[in-house]
């Protein structure tokens, strides 16, 4: 969790030594906040089929995942 507070904070990756993180994590996680973004912009709504695809249309956003759609 401190990880991803540390990427929302500072838009950076903090690396201890020798660690590996694929691209795709760390594509998801910055895309996991625009998620959270977007359940607040609209979170009046009525929750819809059509909002749960943006969501994960939104999380898979430039990762391998959405490639393969």
């Amino acid at each position: 969790m401190s990880q991803t507070r540390y990427i929302y904070k500072t838009n950076n990756i903090l690396f201890e030594s020798e660690t590996v993180a694929s691209v795709d994590d760390i594509v998801e996680t910055s895309n996991h906040f625009k998620v959270l973004d977007y359940i607040l912009n609209n979170v009046n709504k009525e929750l819809k089929d059509g909002m749960m695809k943006d969501f994960y249309r939104i999380l898979k956003e430039r990762t391998m995942d959405c490639r393969k759609e």
